[in-house]
């Protein structure tokens, strides 16, 4: 809120490095359909801020779904790029389904 109202924000840091993969539909950007099932974080991921849904539902039975481009973002933090990026693919390993991901994510910081 601090940036939409024109305020600089005090930022702080903490000296850990993080990668973000991004699941999205298999058929993006050209299309988001059908519906996909999406995978149920864990509460451990949950807290650990690991699970970012930007389109994901729940239907009518609790379960998530989505029609949406970009679905998910799997976030991880490491003591240096290779940690972090380890840890964030351990992540999408376990979230994925039937999304799909790049595998290039933060090798250019390697």
């Amino acid at each position: 809120m601090d940036l939409v109202t024109g305020h600089q924000p005090e930022l702080q840091l903490d000296g850990r490095t993080y990668v973000d993969v991004v699941l999205t539909h298999p058929a993006y950007p050209a299309s988001a359909h059908p519906s996909l099932p999406v995978v149920r974080p864990s509460a451990t991921q949950l807290a650990r801020g690991a699970w970012l849904p930007a389109a994901v539902a729940v239907d009518a039975d609790g379960e998530l779904h989505s029609t949406g481009g970009r679905v998910v973002s799997v976030v991880a933090s490491g003591v240096d790029a290779y940690a972090a990026r380890c840890l964030a693919y351990r992540e999408v390993a376990e979230l994925r389904g039937e999304l799909a991901y790049r595998e290039d994510i933060g090798v250019r910081a390697l």
